[in-house]
């Protein structure tokens, strides 16, 4: 009996440790990466050469660092810009005026992977500038 009832108060205060993590992560102050300073300028191209002549470890510790990128539009849609030759851009959040397909388009956002597959970089918490 004394076994049945540790065992029950152990797995009590195991599960309340386990809500109050959650709740402190959920609780987390997150980091706004459209105030994040800028590490570096590039165009399109620049870019693009940039993380081709990385490895992927290399690549791994740009995964928090904010760029502001100048390109040629190939694509766009409310959510989503892709600028030549190939950096596709996710939206922070919706734009009302989008860029025309051609236009040059200034974009500020964070780097979060390459694809070899494709040769496309992807960036996430993109504002238009």
């Amino acid at each position: 009996m004394k076994r049945r009832r540790r065992l029950k108060v152990l797995l009590a205060v195991i599960a309340s440790g386990f809500l109050f993590l959650g709740y402190e992560m959920l609780n987390k102050e997150h980091t706004d990466f459209t105030e994040v300073e800028i590490v570096g300028e590039f165009s399109g191209e620049e870019f693009m050469q940039f993380i081709v002549a990385l490895n992927d470890s290399e690549r791994g510790v740009l995964g928090e660092n904010v760029y502001q990128i100048q390109g040629v539009v190939m694509s766009c849609s409310n959510i989503e810009i892709i600028l030549s030759p190939g950096i596709v851009c996710v939206l922070e959040e919706e734009i009302r005026s989008r860029p025309q397909i051609g236009e040059t388009a200034s974009i500020r956002g964070r780097f979060v992977s390459f694809d070899d597959l494709f040769s496309e970089v992807r960036l996430d918490h993109v504002v238009a500038l």
